[in-house]
This record gives structure tokens, sequence and C-alpha cells, in this order.
């Protein structure tokens, strides 16, 4: 549902040349769409370039407007890459070529040439028509109600984010813990070092029926022993205010994006399924503001805990 696309610098300036390239771009890339662009290399260079081409006088003041445009939409939300390394003795092809090679390729490279003749490389000149194997992409999904079912469509959105937001009204340990173990998993083997992750369980306590002390023992007993080192994990139960909106919608929203499930993110036997829908931009952005940033319900009560250190032993 998100998909990781390394572009070649130097196709925004040419992109920006013709209005119809520079629309299908915009159309295609971006919050809330299943595309990405890839920071590589990283963005102060991409942007370095997009400042030379914008402060030359002599350049077509259209093509520099589609270009501020087009880097907007391209660098709003990037896909950020841990600890890869950056030849700057090679080229911008070898370098992606040479990166796609390592545990988290990506789904395709979008450049000017393909010396190699590497299949998953979209030639520039061919934009439009390229091959559905790299550029068909989903935003809405049914899967089976089974944690590796739904961990494989947004493992590419964990790889990517450092803020995550489980969002769901009815949240069940013994349901989600499966789903819960595998986010884990998914994160550690990106970065193993979660201190700056932030992550943060949101409920409903109206549907809970129990109380705050009894949630919180069976959250240190079940969630506690299993946090990684170091992460920090927030529990938020929430309730309804008078006349304002249910806390009812299931969506784990990140910081490049959200996705909502239509029958939430536990576990369920048999062939039971839930639609995943990746949020349109407009729609993120006004969950993040009513659920996270300026949230619209009541804060019951929150507590947190800690992946405990290596060696070091609970009281």
């Amino acid at each position: 549902m998100i998909y990781e696309y390394a572009i070649e610098p130097e196709l925004l300036v040419e992109w920006a040349q013709n209005q119809i390239v520079a629309s299908y771009i915009n159309d295609n890339f971006g919050l809330g769409k299943p595309r990405l662009m890839s920071e590589f290399p990283k963005l102060k260079k991409i942007r370095k370039q997009y400042l030379e081409y914008t402060n030359q006088p002599e350049n077509d003041d259209h093509a520099k407007k589609r270009l501020a445009e087009l880097f907007s939409c391209l660098t709003e939300k990037t896909i950020k890459r841990q600890n890869y390394y950056y030849d700057g003795q090679k080229s911008w092809l070898e370098n992606a070529e040479l990166e796609d090679a390592q545990k988290m390729p990506f789904r395709a490279i979008i450049s000017q040439k393909n010396p190699r003749q590497k299949s998953k490389i979209l030639l520039n000149e061919a934009i439009g028509g390229w091959p559905a194997k790299y550029w068909d992409a989903d935003d809405s999904i049914r899967v089976k109600k089974q944690a590796q079912s739904i961990i494989e469509l947004i493992t590419p959105l964990l790889y990517s984010c450092n803020k995550i937001y489980w969002i769901d009204p009815y949240f069940r340990l013994q349901k989600n813990i499966s789903l819960f173990r595998l986010i884990l998993k998914t994160l550690l083997s990106h970065n193993k070092d979660l201190s700056k992750q932030t992550f943060e369980i949101h409920f409903s306590i109206d549907n809970l029926g129990a109380t705050q002390k009894h949630i919180e023992k069976q959250f240190r007993k079940k969630i506690e022993p299993i946090l990684p080192e170091k992460l920090v994990l927030n529990i938020k139960g929430w309730s309804r205010l008078p006349g304002k909106e249910k806390y009812h919608d299931r969506f784990l929203l990140t910081d490049i994006g959200g996705i909502r499930s239509s029958f939430g993110f536990d576990e369920e036997y048999g062939e039971v399924t839930t639609a995943l829908d990746l949020l349109s931009k407009k729609e993120y952005l006004s969950r993040m503001q009513n659920y996270i940033h300026s949230p619209v319900f009541e804060l019951e009560y929150q507590f947190c805990m800690t992946g405990i250190t290596i060696n070091q032993t609970k009281n």
C-alpha cells in the first residue's frame, strides 16, 4: 500500500518542463498516495539542485512554478533510508542499483538511462507506460484478519516511519498481541535503536468495561516484557465528549501516511477479512488533527512503559 521509488534528482527539472508530465507525477506521488519518493540521496542534496535551477533568472517562470509544485509534492513525505552508503565517486544510478541489492530493495528506480538493462529501472522516456509489475499500486486491499496477512501490507510503512499511532477503540490484548509482536519485529529488523521511535496505542474506555488499574496491569504483564530496549510505549484511554464524534474508527496513523481498517486489526479465525484503505491526504490530515494533535475526545488516563536495557532487572 506504500511503495518506495528511487527517483534520479535531475528528473525533477526535466519533468517541470512539460505540464502534462508534471501533472502525471503530482497525481501519482506524495502524501495520501501509494507511491512515495525515497530520500536517496539525502534531501539536502536534492534541495540544492532544486534551488540552483529556481535561482537562475533565465529559466522559464512556468517551469519554475511546476518544479516548485513537484518538489513540494515529492518531498512533503519521503521514505528515509537508514544507514546506507552513498559513494560520491559513482553515479546516482550506480549507487541506486547497489542500494537496491541490499535487504530493502526499492519498488523501482526511475532513471534517464538503463545501461545494465535492469528490469526494475523505469526509463523516463517511457513515462506513462511503465510496466504494471513496478507501477501499479492499490490504495485499498481486502485481507484476512490475521496478523501475518496484515503485516505484509503495512511493512513498507513501518520501515519508513518514525511515529506510530495505533487507533482502535476496541483494542484487546489477546486478539492484537500477535500483530503487535510482528510490528516490533519489523521495526527492529530496520532499526536496532528505537529510542527515538514514537509508538502509541489509543483506545476507548467506553468499550472495555475494565478499570484503569486492571488495564495497566494487563499491559505490564503481557506487553512490557516483549518491548525492545529503550522503546517507549504510550497507552491512552479516551471517552466520547457529549455531542461530539464517537470514538469508533480503527486506524494505523504514522508520520508518512495512514491506513484505515474496516473491521479492526485484531485476529479472527477462519475466512474473516478486513479492508485496509490508504487514507487520502485530506483525510489523513483530518484524522491526525482529531486524534493526535487536537483530540476531539476526552483523555481519561494514560501510562507508559519502556523496554528494559540489557542486563537491567525489573524492580
